[in-house]
């Protein structure tokens, strides 16, 4: 199994870290404002899981390359993608939400998937290349650019 990180921009490595500040500071800030304890246990509470959450989905993006499968983490949400069924990848600088830590991202197309997955390695080339190279039915076309053989 072949291990990529996800890139990280700088610009929402910032944006999440002061997003878990911001959530640090409520917390203490119930506890400094009179109250009733039980309010104040379960909005500290909240706080902790929301930035727990946070932490966890900038530092466990990964993605994971088996010799049947594209495995994708985010945080808690999973993704598994056999490579038999991927149809097309292509770079793109898409908004759309994914599990990307960056807009240099992948646009992953395969089968029974209703829309696409945005992903970010740090090293798309090498992610492509090891897919075509685990994959027969896939062939590079461009840079980092995928797609399905006509006769598969």
């Amino acid at each position: 199994m072949s291990h990529y990180p996800s890139k990280r921009d700088p610009w929402l490595v910032v944006l999440l870290w002061v997003a878990i500040l911001i959530q640090i500071v409520v917390g203490i800030l119930i506890w400094m404002t009179p109250g009733r304890p039980v309010e104040q246990w379960i909005v500290t509470g909240l706080v902790v899981v929301s930035a727990m959450f946070s932490l966890h989905v900038l530092y466990g993006t990964a993605y994971d390359l088996t010799n049947e499968e594209l495995k994708v983490r985010c945080g808690v949400l999973r993704w598994r993608v056999p490579l038999a069924s991927i149809r097309r990848i292509a770079p793109t600088r898409s908004l759309w939400s994914g599990p990307a830590l960056s807009l240099e991202r992948l646009e992953v197309r395969y089968d029974r998937a209703r829309w696409p997955l945005y992903i970010s390695p740090d090293d798309p080339e090498r992610l492509t290349q090891d897919i075509v190279d685990r994959c027969a039915s896939l062939r590079i076309v461009g840079e980092n650019r995928v797609e399905r053989t006509s006769n598969a």
